[in-house]
């Protein structure tokens, strides 16, 4: 009649929570906990049903690595049990650490399948995209001319204890990159310049004018735009068509009369078609709900949104999480073109190897500072990495 054993469904709860590893207590709100104990929810969820297989798709999209570790080994040892585990990536170095068996999907169909140690990186990625991806050492990397104004400059900022006297200039023409760990105050930094937050001290400049953005809106009036790190909550609307999402920026530019509120849709699809043929962006139709697109092509969608908008700065936040290498590689070539053509870029990456590849200068953060610029071929993943474990107290301690 409906009624719930709630002892044995604690039991087999409790038995669940063991079995993957929950150290949290089983009353707890579920808003309450971190995205990699959600995780262990939902598998738990998975074998109170006594499931046979799960399904993952993307599950260490927003883990950290120990965060990532944890769970692979719940991976293993549920497969050592028996139960069959369908991991869905883009992060190739899991599936050739995880996987024994692989299958590549492309335009929606198995172009390669190999059992575990017939592939390797290069050739996991040749499969995905169809052919071999640039190297760092094989793309050009731009010096920009520090004798002329820079298009953006911070000046002492500082937030809270997120971000602490950071000072940078960016140039016209180059990718410049903040690298570091999760919470080294990167993404605080970008939410001051977009204008969600506002600086305890120092300033902004764009162009050589000194800014004094209140909120997001006069940010975007003033030239600066923000791709956001969590794509689908905070950037994309899901139930909106894509016409809806590229023009939502440029509204006034879509006006049947000028000065007028009536919108015209002709001009709102000829726009929209416009930038999804610029941007290779692959839908149905512009009047395709974008919900219906890949996260790569919902990627791009988002950059459309701000080419016909008088951006003057744009910042990417991890621009490319969640999306398979090839539309990486896509949306590279979009960020690097916007920066040849004036537009200053500033990307936010967690990814080392995503820096190496897109970045001409690359600052990495620390606790909420700056400690240390690599520039061309000092760009590699181990200098990154070392920067970002670096502490800029223990240079002053040396030079005192």
């Amino acid at each position: 009649f409906g009624m719930i054993d709630w002892k044995r469904s604690g039991v087999a709860a409790r038995a669940a929570a063991e079995r993957v590893g929950i150290r949290f207590p089983l009353d707890t709100k579920v808003s309450e906990l971190s995205v990699a104990q959600r995780w262990l929810v939902m598998i738990g969820k998975a074998l109170t049903r006594d499931a046979s297989m799960i399904a993952m798709d993307e599950p260490t999209a927003s883990l950290s690595e120990p965060e990532s570790e944890q769970l692979f080994a719940i991976i293993r040892d549920l497969a050592a049990q028996g139960v069959a585990i369908l991991y869905v990536s883009h992060r190739l170095e899991e599936v050739l650490q995880l996987c024994d068996r692989i299958t590549v999907l492309r335009d929606g169909r198995i172009v390669s399948q190999a059992e575990r140690g017939a592939l390797d990186k290069k050739g996991l990625v040749r499969a995905i995209i169809g052919h071999a991806i640039r190297t760092p050492d094989e793309r050009d990397r731009l010096a920009p001319d520090r004798s002329r104004q820079p298009v953006f400059s911070a000046r002492s900022i500082a937030w809270k204890q997120a971000v602490k006297d950071v000072s940078l200039d960016l140039y016209k023409g180059e990718v410049l990159a903040l690298g570091g760990l999760v919470g080294a105050g990167r993404t605080e930094f970008a939410h001051l310049v977009a204008g969600l937050a506002r600086p305890e001290a120092g300033h902004f400049e764009l162009d050589g004018k000194r800014l004094n953005v209140a909120n997001p809106s006069e940010a975007v009036e003033t030239g600066i735009a923000l791709v956001p790190e969590e794509r689908r909550s905070q950037g994309v609307m899901l139930q909106q068509s894509v016409a809806f999402n590229i023009n939502i920026s440029t509204l006034k530019l879509l006006r049947s009369v000028p000065g007028l509120p009536f919108l015209s849709d002709a001009k709102g699809r000829r726009q929209a078609e416009s930038l999804v043929a610029h941007l290779g962006i692959k839908t149905p139709s512009v009047t395709a709900r974008i919900a219906g697109l890949s996260g790569g092509n919902q990627q791009k969608a988002l950059i459309a949104r701000w080419l016909n908008a008088g951006t003057r700065l744009l910042i990417l936040d991890e621009p490319s999480r969640g999306v398979d290498v090839g539309a990486r590689e896509e949306i590279h070539d979009a960020i690097r073109a916007l920066a040849r053509s004036g537009v200053g870029i500033l990307v936010i990456s967690s990814d080392v190897e995503e820096l190496t590849l897109l970045a001409d200068r690359v600052l990495v953060m620390r606790e909420g500072r700056i400690t240390g610029e690599l520039t061309g071929a000092d760009i590699t993943e181990a200098h990154i990495i070392e920067l970002s474990y670096h502490d800029a107290h223990d240079d002053q301690g040396e030079a005192a």
